[in-house]
């Protein structure tokens, strides 16, 4: 995995359906591409970590999804 800036989203913190990942992941796609190019995400048990190039981008994902 490259270096990057951390952003975790929760999946029980109120993103707990379907219809809201696929929109997160939408979103982060229609923003930034696929992923490799500007960000890297990693899904796990509990929640999905992306990891985002440049740190502008990170802020801008954590304030729209954070």
């Amino acid at each position: 995995m490259s270096q990057g800036t951390k952003v975790r989203l929760e999946w029980r913190d109120g993103r707990n359906n379907t219809e809201m990942w696929n929109e997160i992941c939408a979103w982060c796609i229609d923003q930034y591409g696929l992923p490799g190019g500007k960000f890297e995400w990693h899904p796990d048990t509990d929640y999905m970590d992306f990891y985002f190039y440049d740190n502008k981008d990170a802020v801008h994902f954590e304030l729209r999804w954070g």
